[in-house]
């Protein structure tokens, strides 16, 4: 009688990469610290148990008062923000931080659904905006994709152009060796183009890094962003060299 096929019993080289990668993933979480602020107990316990359990170390405060102590003290590597804190508006918590540390991702997590409060947010320096009730799935998954971009950005902290250099970790632009101020959205769209490495950018792309959620409610805003950055940073921003347009797709940078 024959026997029964033999099968080999070992994983597949994708799996075995996969494995290696999730394992990897989760070593790097134990390292990354999350700073909870948020005024309702229930949210910060259901967090507290869902996050420690990816291997993350949580730290929290449950309203405004304390947070910038917390905030100095636990050096983040992510901040989740309600809007609604008894002491302190969020937004003013948001533009805080941002203003301290640049580079360090705000997730914004609250019951406020309004556009045009997402949109604020987005101007303040919030790198992405989640409503409750929300799915556990998809924070983790928009969490860990603002922590391994804030890795990929102190591996790639500086790019220069002409007499241009950009700082994609402090968030500064200098030109001949003064500061440029850009607003938030053009600072996004001109990192976004910067660590592109010369890919072709399609419009929608850039405003979804510029607004989130919001990139349909100002899908003619793009070009205007993209106006201002030339006038700014090109020699010549009626001829421009570098943030390129490619009709009929969207932009690249060129170095």
């Amino acid at each position: 009688m024959a026997g029964k096929p033999c099968h080999h019993q070992g994983r597949s080289h994708p799996e075995s990469a996969l494995l290696h990668e999730r394992h990897r993933e989760k070593r790097l979480r134990r390292m990354e610290k999350i700073l909870i602020i948020d005024p309702d107990r229930a949210t910060q316990k259901a967090l507290k148990l869902l996050l420690e359990a990816e291997g993350y170390i949580v730290v929290g405060g449950l309203d405004g008062k304390r947070w910038l102590a917390l905030f100095r003290n636990s050096r983040p590597s992510l901040v989740i923000l309600d809007l609604k804190l008894p002491r302190v508006p969020g937004r003013d918590v948001c533009r805080a931080i941002k203003k301290e540390v640049p580079s360090l991702p705000v997730l914004v997590l609250s019951a406020i659904a309004d556009g045009a409060e997402k949109v604020l947010m987005f101007e303040l320096g919030a790198d992405d905006y989640m409503t409750k009730p929300f799915s556990a799935r998809e924070l983790l998954a928009r969490m860990q994709a603002l922590i391994r971009q804030r890795r990929e950005q102190l591996a790639y902290r500086c790019i220069s152009f002409d007499d241009v250099r950009v700082d994609l970790v402090g968030g500064r632009v200098t030109r001949g060796g003064k500061p440029v101020h850009l607003t938030r959205c053009e600072l996004r769209i001109v990192e976004h183009l910067l660590r592109a490495g010369g890919r072709v950018i399609p419009y929608q792309e850039l405003l979804g890094k510029a607004y989130g959620d919001q990139r349909d409610r100002v899908s003619l805003t793009v070009k205007g962003h993209i106006s201002q950055v030339r006038r700014k940073l090109e020699k010549r921003p009626e001829k421009p060299s570098h943030f390129v347009t490619v009709h009929g797709v969207g932009y690249k940078f060129v170095q």
